[in-house]
């Protein structure tokens, strides 16, 4: 019986780390040839400015997106606080939905913290001051392409040295992000290779679905074990 319960639970167990192979490895990576490239101040702004929400009227609620919101390696993050906009507008960068939200600072940049903002509240958000914000030019470039070109290790080991400031503060040169060149297919083309992104982030959410479900059966089968 104990054999049979050991071999039961080891089969779970080589379940769960193939998943977590899956899942913990996959970063999106975009194959394209394409012979125009640009930089990323060409087809994308760099730190909207605040003059464009001047007439919005004070006590409108707006998000508020802490550093601890972004995720690592991955566009999608929660928007879960609100504020009053006379609260956040004049000491925290400011962002709309669409916009792409990248950490400068060490070690968060190192770390891949970066993501889109969506569903903000009023269509507005403001967070930490140590965030660039990009916003695509979406007449040539949708916001996941720029976002899957800047959030990998390819971007951030080129990155490394151009930082700027004293040890444990330093940041990235947003000269380096602004110059940095990325190839720009077609809209047409740019969608299908995004399209195959989504597919593919979809098999991972599956593999971390079984994770969950698998470590469940261990701890349930290791309950009715004591509970017998």
């Amino acid at each position: 019986e104990q054999h049979q319960i050991i071999k039961e639970l080891d089969g779970y167990t080589e379940i769960i780390l193939g998943a977590k192979k899956v899942a913990n490895n996959y970063i999106p990576t975009i194959k394209c040839e394409c012979s125009s490239v640009f930089s990323i101040e060409d087809i994308a702004e760099i730190k909207p400015s605040k003059v464009e929400i001047s007439d919005i009227p004070n006590g409108t609620l707006v998000s508020f997106v802490p550093m601890a919101s972004l995720n690592t390696f991955n566009a999608e993050f929660s928007v879960n606080e609100e504020r009053k906009i006379e609260d956040v507008k004049s000491g925290f960068t400011y962002f709309r939905d669409n916009d792409i939200l990248l950490a400068k600072i060490t070690p968060c940049f190192e770390n891949g913290k970066a993501g889109i903002a969506r569903n903000l509240k009023n269509g507005i958000g403001f967070g930490s001051t140590e965030y660039i914000v990009i916003r695509a030019n979406t007449d040539i470039v949708y916001p996941e392409w720029i976002f899957y070109h800047i959030n990998t290790p390819e971007f951030i080991n080129g990155g490394k040295s151009h930082m700027t400031g004293t040890a444990g503060q330093q940041r990235i040169d947003i000269n380096y992000v602004k110059q940095y060149q990325i190839p720009v297919p077609s809209l047409k083309e740019q969608r299908t290779i995004l399209d195959r992104i989504d597919a593919e982030k979809k098999l991972i959410a599956s593999s971390k679905e079984l994770i969950r479900i698998f470590e469940k059966k261990i701890s349930d089968k290791i309950n009715d074990i004591w509970n017998n």
